[in-house]
């Protein structure tokens, strides 16, 4: 059976198997809405070196060449594919990339990352219907506490989470609020460092498998800027999400992406 006819036929079966299942359900970003296509938010995929090995989440463009993530992402994988410029999955454009970059300080742990930030540099910018995130280089430390900011991402089949997305499927998004550590620690005894757990109390929106890399996106003085990236989800994905903040990293960015 070649690789396209078994994509197919898995798709086939998944699309059958939620016919017969009402409880089946295809939105990852929990609670969400769907949401127009985001101009700097890209669906990532992650390669080992042989291409039977593959991850996926989120990335966020930040210069016509360059899309920030999280390093889960990118250690132990050689390289990456990215869809942009759509808010259907089967219409988005797609790059390759070999070049990627994590933070030398990155590590893992139980309930939380630590400087949990990478890079993946396109070999030429992308033109089209893309346009870069503003990063936040002010004075002012985002989010603040109690800020809101949205999150967006493709849906993805949680009836089978190994099986990503369809060719249908589409952007949805949700707000999240941004608690002070304090409040985080309730749920993540011992966070520390720029890090940040954001939740939805009104609506219960939340994030879910696949959405590592996520923007959390806030308004600052009228323009949409990039506060954070998501982390860590919760297993049930019913409970706090964490965030590696960007704006300490924005030097080690700038230097790494040339920028």
């Amino acid at each position: 059976m070649s690789f396209k006819i078994g994509t197919v036929f898995l798709l086939l079966c998944s699309l059958a198997i939620a016919a017969r299942h009402n409880d089946f359900r295809m939105s990852r970003i929990l609670n969400g809405d769907p949401a127009t296509v985001r101009p700097f938010q890209f669906y990532l995929q992650a390669f080992n070196e042989t291409g039977n090995n593959m991850d996926y989440g989120a990335g966020v463009l930040i210069a016509p060449r360059v899309v920030l993530t999280v390093a889960s992402l990118i250690r132990g994988f050689e390289s990456w594919v990215v869809r942009f410029g759509h808010n259907v999955f089967g219409q988005t454009s797609t790059v390759t990339s070999s070049n990627a970059f994590l933070h030398p300080n990155f590590q893992t742990g139980d309930l939380f990352n630590l400087n949990d930030i990478g890079v993946v540099l396109l070999n030429s910018p992308i033109a089209g219907n893309v346009n870069p995130i503003a990063l936040p280089e002010t004075e002012v430390s985002l989010p603040r506490n109690y800020e809101e900011g949205q999150i967006t991402n493709f849906e993805t089949n949680l009836a089978n989470p190994s099986l990503g997305f369809t060719a249908t499927s589409i952007l949805r998004s949700a707000f999240l609020t941004a608690f002070p550590q304090a409040e985080c620690a309730a749920t993540f005894p011992g966070i520390t460092g720029p890090i940040f757990c954001a939740f939805d109390d009104d609506y219960l929106s939340n994030l879910c498998t696949g959405d590592r890399g996520t923007a959390f996106v806030v308004v600052f003085r009228g323009v949409e800027t990039l506060a954070g990236l998501t982390s860590r989800t919760s297993p049930g994905c019913d409970d706090r999400s964490t965030f590696v903040q960007v704006q300490p990293y924005i030097p080690w960015i700038r230097a790494v992406a040339n920028l």
